[in-house]
């Protein structure tokens, strides 16, 4: 009513979707996607859980944006919400920090082998 979509002596509301129930929808799976990325051998680095859910939880926030229909009218890049905004910057840090961790190798899971130093009676 006070967007002025419907009357104020409208019967009814419009149609909605239950974006309450997609929210909920989308964390159980990825929780169930980061738990298995844990699990797996894809993991190479400590962290990566986290960055995994902050590049994806992202994407599932976006789309779920887009059947809101209690948006504020304050919008960046054109039609996107300030949400949808945020979410390409966390995807797009999340992304860095997952490709630079893996090409530098920091937390890394198993440390490199350090080559092992003579004892004093194998240097005799």
């Amino acid at each position: 009513m006070a967007l002025g979509k419907i009357a104020e002596t409208a019967a009814h509301s419009l149609p909605v979707l239950p974006t309450q129930l997609m929210h909920h929808l989308c964390a159980v799976l990825l929780a169930v996607v980061v738990w298995r990325f844990g699990r797996s051998r894809l993991k190479r680095n400590h962290g990566e859980e986290i960055l995994l859910l902050g590049m994806l939880y992202p994407w599932a926030r976006f789309v779920v944006e887009f059947y809101r229909a209690d948006n504020v009218p304050a919008y960046l890049f054109g039609s996107l919400t300030i949400s949808q905004s945020v979410g390409i910057f966390v995807f797009a840090a999340c992304l860095a920090i997952f490709l630079l961790r893996r090409r530098k190798g920091w937390g890394r899971l198993v440390p490199e082998p350090v080559p092992d130093k003579p004892t004093a009676q194998e240097a005799k």
